[in-house]
């Protein structure tokens, strides 16, 4: 009788074994996981900025305006995928007539991910 072929043995339809595929799917997975939370805190910023707008009842245009920026500026920081810039961030502050903005942490009660506060 032969052997039976071990599951790492087993050629998938493209031809690799499965072990190297799921090794490779593993590895990917790590790399968007790890993609993912860097893009997290730039979310949070979007989040912030998306707040403070609707606060002043401002539309992206006229915080554009306001901060000598364009509407698509605007969008790209509310998207979340683009790194925002602290000098955008402090002039966004000033669009507003009476606003603050709180930089800091708060520690976790229980372990957990980091989180962005605003006050």
């Amino acid at each position: 009788m032969p052997d039976m072929a071990t599951r790492a043995d087993i050629i998938s339809p493209i031809g690799d074994l499965l072990s190297d595929d799921s090794l490779r799917a593993a590895a990917e997975e790590k790399e968007l996981a790890e993609a993912m939370a860097k893009m997290e805190f730039y979310e949070q910023v979007a989040r912030l900025v998306v707040r403070f707008r609707m606060d002043y009842s401002l539309s992206q245009e006229e915080l554009a305006k306001r901060i000598g920026s364009t509407r698509q500026a605007i969008s790209r920081l509310e998207s979340g995928i683009h790194k925002p810039n602290l000098e955008t961030l402090r002039r966004i502050l000033h669009a507003g007539p009476e606003s603050q903005m709180v930089i800091g942490y708060r520690k976790a009660e229980a372990p957990t991910k980091p989180e962005l506060v605003s006050v």
